[in-house]
């Protein structure tokens, strides 16, 4: 396995994506005096000439207090794109390349479903991926119905698959399915591993993610012996937690499930610190800009994800973890849940147009649909949906930061290292 260093995700979008963009689906014609020498010659560029490429649209957060989890979106599905391309296009179309029409969301709810509208207005569009956080995609829902195009997500927040709409697919597991998965670990560490863990503290983003994954720990705490002693939510944007921890430690909490995102997830965990309160910690993002701001004292701290490089399922498959390296060169910092799960979105995509041999956005769906797409870099290798759009083998997994790397360690079939007792860390 290699062991990457976290480095500090770049906000702007690299030089080469613009290369990448502008390159994407050109073809050089031969010399004209070639062409006219040989009719076949000329048939031949014809032909080429006529293969257009299929456009995605790539929907992002690209500025904003949304815009890493955009990078790490658009990052994954240029590299996809890059493979897909360099592996001779969509084959059953005749070879045409795959195109990404980019565009920036903002962070801002209200602004997506009109930049995500003018985006679709493209007729030659055929897909769409995005949109990175699960608030950003809700508006978004309605514009993909009434566009009939598919969208494949790795949003999971409830509202993305239960109001009825058709055109929309999560490749990961439902929000609260994480927040249950915290809930079980810590049953595992009580009962398998020697611990006593009792009294939780639950702290949540007041917003379509984090109410969701809160909701997933709630439900299951009492099953499993839990008593919340804190259930508190907190604005998005939040710059001040001393009054939350303050509450929580005084609660006797022995463990904090927070769902955050990586920048309020390090404001609670160092004000934590500054107040000498040190509860086992279950639950943030396993972003690297997380070990940035935490650095050392990141090892210890469980993650949750849609989905983690550092899994048995991609590291026992020499062409999955060549792909994690490769990620990682291209970027500088490991492929992350947002990453992963937007790659493979990508790749679903593609493999559905493939089938349906059609640029045709309902037929596509349709395929996306009905088909079960095999051999993925997905925690459970097949990926399938339902007739709500969800993906009916995703599954949560949790980390353990250790030597600055998010290693999977629960389900333990999962894992690929062993607990450790933060205690033992730091």
């Amino acid at each position: 396995m290699k062991m990457h260093k976290i480095f500090a995700i770049s906000m702007s979008l690299c030089l080469s994506l613009v290369l990448l963009l502008s390159s994407c689906g050109q073809q050089e014609a031969p010399p004209t005096s070639s062409a006219a020498e040989n009719p076949q010659s000329q048939e031949a560029a014809s032909a080429a000439e006529e293969i257009k490429p299929v456009k995605i649209a790539v929907a992002f957060a690209l500025s904003g207090t949304n815009a890493e989890a955009g990078k790490m979106g658009v990052d994954a599905v240029t590299l996809a794109v890059g493979k897909i391309n360099e592996s001779g296009g969509i084959k059953s179309l005749g070879g045409a390349p795959v195109e990404m029409v980019i565009a920036d969301i903002t962070s801002d709810p209200g602004q997506s479903k009109q930049v995500v509208e003018r985006l679709l207005a493209d007729e030659e569009i055929s897909a769409l991926v995005g949109c990175g956080s699960s608030a950003l995609m809700l508006p978004v829902l309605p514009v993909l119905e009434k566009a009939r195009i598919p969208a494949v997500t790795n949003c999971n927040a409830p509202g993305i698959t239960n109001q009825g709409y058709k055109y929309v697919f999560s490749i990961t597991h439902p929000g609260a399915a994480a927040g249950s998965n915290v809930v079980r670990c810590i049953d595992w560490l009580n009962n398998e591993m020697g611990y006593s863990y009792k009294k939780v503290a639950i702290v949540y983003e007041n917003s379509a993610f984090g109410i969701s994954s809160a909701e997933g720990s709630r439900e299951d705490a009492e099953k499993y012996g839990l008593e919340i002693v804190f259930d508190e939510s907190f604005a998005p944007g939040i710059t001040d937690a001393s009054a939350i921890v303050t509450a929580m430690k005084n609660s006797g909490a022995e463990v904090f499930i927070p769902a955050t995102y990586a920048s309020e997830s390090k404001l609670f965990i160092e004000t934590m610190r500054t107040m000498d309160y040190h509860p086992l910690i279950i639950g943030p993002v396993a972003w690297p800009s997380l070990a940035e701001g935490l650095g050392e004292s990141v090892n210890g701290i469980l993650s949750t994800g849609n989905w983690n490089p550092y899994t048995r399922a991609v590291q026992d498959n020499p062409d999955y973890a060549a792909l994690v390296d490769e990620y990682f060169d291209a970027y500088g910092y490991f492929m992350t849940e947002v990453s992963g799960a937007n790659y493979q979105a990508t790749w679903v995509i593609k493999e559905a147009i493939e089938l349906c041999a059609s640029r045709d956005g309902a037929v596509i769906r349709d395929t996306i649909s009905g088909s079960t797409f095999e051999n993925t870099i997905m925690t459970e290798s097949s990926v399938k949906f339902d007739e709500t759009g969800q993906n009916i083998n995703a599954k949560a997994v949790l980390a353990q930061w250790q030597n600055g790397i998010p290693y999977a360690i629960y389900p333990v079939e999962y894992s690929v290292a062993g607990f450790i007792d933060p205690k033992e860390i730091n």
